[in-house]
């Protein structure tokens, strides 16, 4: 087992690799290496698509490590010099011969590839073949490039126009090989992505590889819009396992993607691929542990994973994705973590939070067997959790802090989920939704079991009416053991029961509506109804502390097997016959005060 040394400033690849001879480019290492080898990079900033062409094994993997945590930068952005500046506008061409990466078919230049979709919730060329859009703008389009100046992104104008009103823009004018950057002057550090991936092999199924430590940032990635079909929108992440298998990647940042993060799964259909040559098939990627990383402001979704099992998604700071605002039809690729069918896997221990979509987003359902388990997840545009279009999964959400989402979690035609032991606070619309959209396909909204839940001060714990009002469809939803917290004065439940009005009602109106429906079974007959319980969750020295200030007896449940877990969020066993619902033992009357 051998270590190679990396260093741009004083390396070179006609050196041996060695802690005082060492390479230049991570890629010269990266070819030499072998199973049981680490790739060694010491600080700087390497311009460069890092491609592993090699396997590791369990007990032997290759590494590629960072010296000092995030001193090495993969960066896909290079500076660019403008031709001239006048009206405010710095303007000049781009130089084709800095966009190297030639394995793709669609071509090396993000600057010459539009994008699938349309961001900022515009709707323009891509979308004027979708039938259910009107009045898209058949003229607009945004292309793959980004521009930073002084390491701050700028905004992509659709047309030059636009781009000569707003501040801190640019527009690229394709027909000229014009660039135009409004808000900048030639004495700044400019930069122009010239590079679509930083951190992926060509090869699929490589296994047993190790990312450790860097800084992953700026590359022009595609929208992955209808992956599963179309060979050029495959999910391709800044860092990509390229449907390999036991890969880790932890301790890094990864940050300001076009679009996708990083991707663990089998990227799209099996025989398609973007890259030119036969380079293996999408399937069968698993294994993988994601840990310790921080996933923030990239375009799209922070993590893509399609297909991808038994794998350990945990302690990550997932924040601020889909900073380019894909909402809307074909924009599915949306979220903080975006999952399909995520079997016998563990979110656990994240931070997810400020991202401008859901939370988690686990499409094709929950996944069987899969956990989502000590996350605190809060302030997200949309959900928290968002499960869409499954049934009978057996997945959990157990004991999370949600705070401030839209909704806390939200099953659109998703079942199979058990909700336990969670705490769900100030939602913006409601803590749990269940709604069945009318699809060709056969998923539902049933089987889901919420127990042992403790809900606060959101404007409705529940929502559960399907488009229709069919009553039949609110069966086979299962509520019991929950602490619904309300304040002294309001004499309503807050849920709602309606799909078109809000209508509120008397707590045991709800018991005995949920009571018919469900055959007596699990009918929220045994939750309460609580007051003067007030609570708060800030930020200090970046650790999360919630207060939870209790003036009123708790009541205690017995353990049934609907708690998710034997545990609390502290890994506490669960008294017998004392049991508080929420995702803390040692809830006790007074102040209670909890680093999370």
């Amino acid at each position: 087992m051998s270590s190679y040394y990396v260093c741009n400033k004083d390396g070179n690849d006609e050196n041996v690799g060695s802690e005082i001879s060492p390479f230049k480019t991570i890629n010269k290492a990266s070819f030499l290496a072998k199973p049981g080898d680490t790739i060694i990079v010491k600080p700087g900033i390497y311009r460069e698509r890092v491609i592993p062409n090699k396997s590791g094994y369990r007990s032997n993997p290759i590494t590629y490590k960072s010296l000092e945590k995030h001193k090495a930068i993969i960066r896909g952005s290079i500076e660019w010099k403008p031709e001239k500046e006048e009206n405010n506008l710095l303007i000049g061409p781009l130089d084709s011969s800095v966009f190297t990466d030639d394995s793709h078919y669609d071509g090396a230049n993000p600057f010459l590839i539009k994008c699938c979709v349309t961001p900022f919730k515009r709707e323009g060329a891509p979308e004027t073949k979708i039938k259910e859009i009107r009045n898209s703008d058949p003229n607009m389009f945004y292309c793959l490039g980004q521009v930073f100046v002084d390491d701050e992104m700028y905004l992509q104008c659709p047309y030059k126009d636009e781009m000569e009103k707003k501040e801190k823009s640019w527009f690229y004018d394709s027909s000229q090989n014009l660039l135009y950057v409004n808000g900048a002057n030639k004495s700044q550090n400019i930069e122009i992505t010239n590079q679509r991936r930083l951190f992926a092999p060509h090869r699929r199924g490589l296994k047993h590889i190790i990312v450790d430590g860097f800084i992953i940032e700026r590359c022009g990635n595609q929208y992955p819009n209808r992956f599963w079909v179309m060979k050029s929108h495959q999910q391709s992440g800044a860092i990509g396992v390229r449907s390999g298998k036991y890969w880790q990647i932890r301790n890094n940042i990864i940050r300001y993607a076009n679009t996708i993060g990083i991707d663990w799964g089998n990227e799209g259909k099996s025989s398609q691929d973007l890259e030119k040559g036969f380079n293996g098939k999408a399937i069968g990627s698993y294994g993988h542990l994601i840990e310790n990383n921080i996933i923030c402001d990239n375009g799209g979704a922070g993590t893509a994973a399609y297909m991808s099992n038994k794998f350990i998604f945990r302690n990550n700071i997932v924040e601020r994705n889909n900073n380019l605002r894909f909402f809307g039809k074909q924009r599915w690729e949306s979220a903080g973590v975006k999952v399909h069918r995520p079997k016998n896997s563990i979110f656990s221990n994240n931070i997810v939070r400020n991202n401008y979509s859901h939370g988690f987003w686990s499409d094709q359902g929950a996944g069987v067997n899969s956990l989502f388990e000590k996350n605190i997840i809060l302030n997200n545009e949309k959900s928290g959790v968002e499960f869409e279009i499954g049934r009978n999964e057996a997945g959990k959400v157990v004991n999370n802090i949600f705070e401030g989402n839209d909704y806390g979690v939200r099953f659109a035609t998703s079942g199979g989920v058990l909700v336990s032991n969670n705490l769900f606070l100030n939602s913006k619309t409601s803590d749990v939704k269940m709604v069945i959209f009318k699809r060709p396909d056969k998923w539902d909204s049933l089987n889901v079991e919420v127990f042992y839940n403790m809900f606060l001060n959101s404007p409705q714990f529940l929502q559960i009416t399907p488009p229709d009002d069919t009553p039949k469809f609110l069966a086979s939803r299962y509520f019991n053991y929950n602490t619904y917290v309300m304040h002294p004065k309001d004499k309503k439940f807050h849920i709602k029961f309606d799909y078109k009005t809000k209508i509120n009602t008397a707590f045991l109106s709800w018991q005995d509506m949920i009571s018919d429906l469900n055959n007596d079974v699990d009918c929220d007959d045994k939750s309460v109804i609580q007051q003067n319980i007030k609570s708060q969750l800030y930020l200090d020295d970046n650790v999360y502390k919630l207060n939870m200030n209790i003036s009123t007896d708790l009541i205690k449940f017995p353990i049934t097997n609907k708690m998710g877990s034997k545990k609390d969020y502290f890994n506490k066993e669960w008294k017998l016959d004392n049991v508080i619902s929420g995702p803390f033992r040692d809830l006790t009357l007074g102040e209670n005060k909890f680093v999370l």
